[in-house]
This record gives C-alpha cells, sequence and structure tokens, in this order.
C-alpha cells in the first residue's frame, strides 16, 4: 500500500473528509487530493500536527510498518538538521558540478581558439 493510501486510510479512519481536513489544517484541498493519489508528499510539519493531534504514527504512514496510531512521532529537530544536511551536501554537488562544467568550458573555448589559429593546410 503506497503513501498515498494509508494517508487517505488514515484520514477516513479519523472520520474527515478531504474538506474538513483542508478546513481545520488550513491546507490546500488540492493538496490532499495529490497527497492521496501518490502525487505529491505531506510536509512535515502537517504529519506533526496530524501525529499530535490525532496520534497518527508517522512511521507507519511513510513505511506501513506498525500501527496506524502510535506515539512515534518523529524527533523534527534532528529530522531538520538531517535534512539541512542532505541540502547542504546537495548544494556542494552542484557547486563542485558547475566548478568542473565551467574548467570543461574553458579548456574547450582554448581547443577551439588553437585550431582557428592554426591555418589551414590541404596535402
Amino acid at each position: 500500500m503506497s503513501l498515498g493510501n494509508r494517508f487517505k486510510e488514515f484520514r477516513k479512519s479519523i472520520g474527515m473528509t478531504q474538506s474538513e481536513l483542508v478546513k481545520k489544517y488550513d491546507y490546500g484541498r488540492e493538496i490532499i487530493s495529490l497527497i492521496e493519489s501518490d502525487k505529491t508528499q505531506p510536509r512535515l510539519q502537517f504529519l506533526y500536527h496530524l501525529a499530535n493531534d490525532h496520534n497518527l504514527n508517522i512511521h507507519w504512514l511513510i513505511t506501513g510498518e506498525g500501527s496506524m496510531f502510535g506515539n512515534e512521532v518523529p524527533n523534527l529537530r534532528e529530522l531538520s538538521e538531517r535534512a539541512a544536511r542532505r541540502d547542504q551536501l546537495r548544494d556542494q554537488a552542484i557547486q563542485e558540478l558547475q566548478a568542473e562544467n565551467l574548467e570543461l568550458q574553458r579548456k574547450l573555448i582554448q581547443c577551439q581558439e588553437r585550431l582557428i589559429a592554426k591555418p589551414f593546410v590541404t596535402p
């Protein structure tokens, strides 16, 4: 079962329609529909509210393991730090790739300049 299906199952088990969920948490109706159809994932803050208000086991929602309800609320600080580290590593990789791309462009320009500078000789 997918996260979207588990989310829909959870919503129904707490007796809420998509509209009621949207109204209570000030979340876009189209977002709830996208979550339930596995086209997007819910934000962590939204899950945290659901866990606190309805005892949702976030681990179950994400993995399907364990029970739907429980007190397994993730440590938001730890998750935030992991996300920040992941973002930092991603940004570092992007910078390295950009630098490598720039160096390759410089080498290509140098080769082109050498080719232009050489007279064309036919055998």
